[in-house]
């Protein structure tokens, strides 16, 4: 009992994992097979020996004489290639072929290709494209021949271990049809050391090219023996579906070939499941549509036995088990009516699950808007007389025109509700609009309190610079607008006769007109200088050391007349007494960068002369 019920776990581990495969969340787009074709036109006219052959890999040309034309191009771009001699081969074999040439090929390119297989290569490179260029020739390939290609390119592996190295040799290997060892384990090693990105994408370091020679090698080459998880190929489809935007016709080819490759993994491979549209549900039309395909967007071989989603609103469980629908013309297009759920404005996340996989979508859901309540009306500023106000029904406008002068205020209140619940919403924007037949504007914004009502009042006389004091009848509007609702709208609700006094306005205009007072730099007084005492104190403190200098020399018995009158002591005593001019010199007028550009040649100077004198007097001594 204790094994089965140890099956049992492993069993439910097991389905747990493959219930939980996430899925892609794109695929190869109608816009972007487009734009393929036409690099591969451009390509295929080129005088690009390499874009010549991927786009013929991918487009036949059905007049003649363009594919006479190109046929011809293929020999002088060959000719001009600045590729190795077994690369060039290899494009101008496997373009001839492709597009069925039948003119003369360069009889030195075709006997490069007939000896090929016969040298020695040091590189898988060159391998790789000799056996493809010799099968295109249909050359026959020896058993004796493919084993020795084999055992080099095994020995160039163990001695290269660069992922160009692996992913040519694994080439090699599928082309020759044969297993070569210690490949698996380098693939699967490679697969596990790839860079991730974002923790979404895997790429292997060199781009796109190393990684799809790598892959789509390997896959082809180890077959089921691959060895790559779900997880690990669902991102490296990620990758590669980043990469769409490669523009060079051998770009666009391997692209393609890799998503190929991965979406015949029949066992791991990945499935798009993408929200149709722009997520955002019109509340007459709430209706999801989502697309399940393979990476290049075809349709589902075996197609998928259920999808259903669960929608959450933050943490609530909205609805379990919504049941989406194949549409019969298009296989690919599964929808779920959610009219009967009721759904309120707001944002949902929708956990999509298709058969072994699953997705995450988010969505909105709009409603539509009402004006439940609009008040208007004018009164003092100072509240000294109640307000009477006027209430208006969306899209009415009031009969007369509102007065107010420069004493008074325009009060303006308005509710917002949802149209299908009926229950007060706020808004993103809400404005109140001022606009007169001049073009001159104002525009207020309106704040809702906490019973999600918008109150909205201008003093007309604090406000006065906003209408730049100009009286006249301005029309009031109303603009209300969100990303959650389909009918934003601008109401004009009415007009108002402004009143500004002629002397406000001239008060205002003197004010912002007449000459401003001149603007006198002062700079800052200087400190108030110490007492003479403290100065002279301070200059016979400087002047101590020199007199003490005189004192100790009297002391020492040292005088002029024992001095030696040699050319070093001359140098010695002019050179220390430059120096004390020169600090002197600093003190009164140098600055320190004037000084020490003086100083360091006087004092090398003085430097070598008392040298000279210490060594004269050492000599005598001695």
């Amino acid at each position: 009992m204790k094994s089965l019920g140890f099956l049992a776990v492993i069993l439910a581990i097991q389905v747990s994992s493959i219930v939980s495969l996430k899925a892609a969340s794109s695929h190869l787009k109608a816009e972007d097979l487009a734009r393929f074709q036409k690099v591969f036109v451009e390509g295929l006219n080129s005088n690009d020996l390499q874009a010549i052959y991927y786009s013929s890999l991918n487009i036949q040309t059905t007049s003649e004489a363009e594919k006479t034309k190109i046929c011809n191009n293929i020999v002088v771009s060959h000719a001009e290639s600045k590729f190795n001699d077994f690369e060039k081969n290899f494009y101008l074999v496997g373009a001839y072929k492709n597009l069925q040439c039948t003119n003369l090929l360069p009889q030195q390119a075709l006997d490069k290709i007939a000896g090929s297989l016969s040298k020695d290569t040091s590189t898988a490179q060159e391998i790789f494209f000799n056996v493809v260029a010799s099968k295109r020739m249909n050359v026959a390939i020896p058993s004796a021949v493919s084993d020795r290609l084999s055992k080099a390119v095994q020995s160039i592996v163990s001695k290269d271990d660069s992922l160009g190295t692996l992913g040519y040799a694994l080439c090699v290997a599928n082309e020759l049809g044969v297993t070569i060892p210690t490949l698996a384990g380098k693939f699967s090693e490679a697969a596990t050391m790839a860079d991730e990105v974002d923790g979404k994408m895997l790429q292997f370091e060199g781009g796109l090219g190393i990684t799809a020679l790598v892959i789509n090698c390997g896959v082809k080459a180890l077959k089921t023996n691959h060895k790559l998880s779900e997880v690990q190929v669902l991102k490296f489809a990620t990758y590669f579906l980043s990469r769409r935007s490669v523009q060079s016709p051998k770009g666009v080819h391997i692209l393609i070939e890799s998503l190929k490759t991965l979406s015949e993994l029949k066992s791991v491979s990945p499935i798009s499941l993408e929200l149709i549209g722009n997520g955002q549900l019109a509340p007459e039309s709430l209706t999801v549509t989502v697309r399940a395909s393979d990476l290049l967007g075809k349709p589902l071989s075996p197609s998928l036995t259920s999808v259903f989603g669960k929608i959450t609103q933050g943490a609530k469980t909205v609805a379990e088990k919504v049941v989406f629908n194949v549409k019969s013309s298009d296989k690919t297009t599964y929808s779920a009516d959610l009219a009967s759920l009721k759904l309120a404005r707001g944002a949902y996340s929708l956990e999509l699950t298709a058969d072994s996989y699953k997705q995450e979508i988010s969505f909105k859901v709009l409603s539509k808007v009402k004006v439940q309540s609009l008040e208007i009306g004018v009164g003092d500023s100072d509240a000294s007389s109640a307000i009477k106000r006027q209430t208006l029904v969306y899209p009415n406008k009031l009969g007369d025109v509102l007065k107010a002068d420069h004493s008074q205020k325009v009060v303006i209140k308005f509710v917002l509700a949802d149209e299908q619940t009926g229950k007060p919403i706020t808004v993103h924007q809400a404005f109140v609009r001022f606009y007169n037949e001049n073009g001159n504007e104002v525009v207020f914004i309106a704040e809702a309190d906490s019973s999600k009502t918008y109150k909205f009042d201008v003093d007309v006389g604090q406000k006065a610079g906003d209408f730049n004091y100009n009286s006249g009848v301005y029309g009031i509007e109303i603009i209300v607008g969100d990303s959650q609702i389909t009918n934003s709208f601008q109401w004009t609700i009415g007009s108002l006769d402004l009143k500004y006094g002629a002397d406000s306005k001239t008060e205002h205009a003197s004010k912002t007109r007449s000459k401003l007072p001149e603007i006198i730099h002062q700079f800052r007084q200087p400190d108030k200088r110490p007492p003479r005492l403290v100065s002279d104190v301070f200059t016979a403190l400087c002047f101590a050391p020199l007199v003490l200098l005189f004192a100790f020399w009297g002391k020492l018995g040292i005088s002029l007349s024992k001095s030696q009158f040699t050319l070093s002591a001359i140098g010695f005593h002019i050179g220390f007494g430059s120096i004390l001019a020169l600090f002197a010199l600093f003190w009164l007028q140098l600055n320190m960068f004037q000084t020490i550009r003086l100083l360091i040649p006087i004092a090398v100077f003085t430097f070598l002369s008392g040298n000279r004198l210490l060594r004269r007097i050492a000599g005598q001594k001695s």
